[in-house]
This record gives structure tokens, C-alpha cells and sequence, in this order.
């Protein structure tokens, strides 16, 4: 089912093979990322989180780069870096107004689903931190 196509002419859908969304059950068992500028579903959020706190797939991995940031040249996990530096938490903060650093809120982004950090869906927490 074709929802939208990318600026890049891709086709933007959900996939299912005898009913089932493979989609959500990639994301569910750890081995895609909710893609958030064309999530159509905000309940896949729930089954990424689920799949994080589990430490399904590639949330086994403390160092998972998002796709988006991989391809904007971050190779190491501001994540992990930020993690080990202020001993970040998941469920520690919960607000912009809260992170120090724009690593500290791509951590909470990322590694702990704080979606709330990114108000307009486009990958990027707290705007004003992370010009």
C-alpha cells in the first residue's frame, strides 16, 4: 500500500505478504527504525520502544546509528558518546529543556524514544540545540 513517494521518486508504502504488515514486524523485532517523516502510524513508535527496551536486533547494540544520521556522515553513535560523558539514563529527562547538548538529545531521541523531543518529525530533537 503506496502512502507517499520521497524526494527521491521512492515509493513510501506499507508492505504485506498474507495479511501480514511486514513493516511493523520488522520494527517490532528490532530490525528496522520507524522512519518518522513518513510514519503514517504512530503506533509503530510503541513497537520500536517495545523492541528497544527488550534490546531486540539492532537495539542489542548500544552504538546503532540511525539510518538518517549515517548517511549525514555520523559514523559513531553520539549516543553512546553522550551516554558514557553524562551518564545519561533513559528516563532521566524528559524535555528539551532539560538536555545540555544536542547529543544529549539525539541520545534521548534515539536510544531512548523520547519522540516528544521531536516536535516536527523530522529526525532532529530540540531545534534550538541541534542547529
Amino acid at each position: 500500500t503506496v502512502t507517499d513517494v520521497d524526494r527521491y521518486g521512492r515509493l513510501v508504502a506499507t508492505i504485506y505478504i498474507d495479511g501480514v504488515d511486514v513493516n511493523r514486524a520488522l520494527v517490532a523485532e528490532g530490525h528496522a527504525w520507524v522512519y518518522r517523516q513518513y510514519m503514517t502510524d504512530e503506533t509503530l513508535l510503541d513497537d520500536e520502544s517495545k523492541a528497544r527496551e527488550a534490546r531486540m536486533g539492532l537495539w542489542a547494540d548500544s552504538n546503532a546509528v540511525a539510518p538518517w544520521d549515517w548517511r549525514r556522515g555520523v559514523r559513531v553513535s553520539s549516543a553512546a558518546v553522550t551516554q558514557k560523558a553524562n551518564n545519561a539514563t533513559c528516563g532521566s529527562k524528559r524535555y528539551c529543556g532539560e538536555m545540555s547538548s544536542c547529543e544529549e538529545a539525539m541520545y534521548f531521541l534515539n536510544s531512548c524514544g523520547l519522540i516528544r523531543l521531536d516536535g516536527d518529525g523530522d529526525g532532529i530533537p530540540c531545534e534550538s540545540l541541534c542547529r
